[in-house]
């Protein structure tokens, strides 16, 4: 399994509705916040079974679901976009550099046996083990993660952003 990186730091904010992840990345931009280190997962349906898919076109990047105004908009923004199906776990959208985590992660187990290609994308981003379980747990239940994932300033200055507009942020320091 791959360690995070020395001095590898996160800050997870956790949405239950679209509009408040969308809320909560606006603010970042409009702040200057540096985009780079932003990553946003979800499962792309919540909880409407629809269909779900994405295609490159002209240079952008589009989702078609329930929830493509967000995931367009996203990947628009960030580096990297990814639409995946999960064994054990479903559907997982994903917009920013946790999709070259996700794709390059060797993970074979599941959420209940061990660390899977999700599992291990958060924990390289420097969240604990435990709190990894914690998060695909939230996935599942159609939340949206938005995770800030750098240095300890760049992390703490997320921090103070997103607290205003986040119902639930945590900091994990590594």
């Amino acid at each position: 399994m791959r360690e995070p990186k020395a001095g590898q730091h996160a800050c997870v904010s956790v949405y239950s509705r679209v509009e408040e992840a969308r809320r909560a990345f606006d603010r970042l931009r409009q702040q200057d916040f540096g985009l780079e280190r932003v990553s946003v997962l979800g499962r792309g349906s919540h909880g409407v079974y629809r269909a779900l898919g994405m295609h490159h076109r002209g240079g952008k990047c589009r989702f078609h679901g329930i929830q493509s105004d967000l995931w367009s908009g996203l990947w628009q923004h960030l580096h990297g976009a990814a639409l995946m199906w999960l064994p054990g776990f479903g559907p997982l959208a994903a917009a920013g550099p946790v999709t070259l985590l996700l794709l390059r992660a060797p993970g074979s187990g599941t959420f209940t046996t061990g660390f899977g290609k999700l599992e291990q994308a958060l924990y390289e981003m420097g969240i604990p083990a435990d709190d990894v379980r914690a998060y695909v747990h939230c996935l599942s239940d159609d939340t949206l993660l938005l995770i800030v994932h750098d240095g300890r300033e760049q992390v703490e200055r997320a921090y103070q952003l997103l607290h205003p507009v986040s119902q639930q942020l945590t900091v994990h320091h590594a």
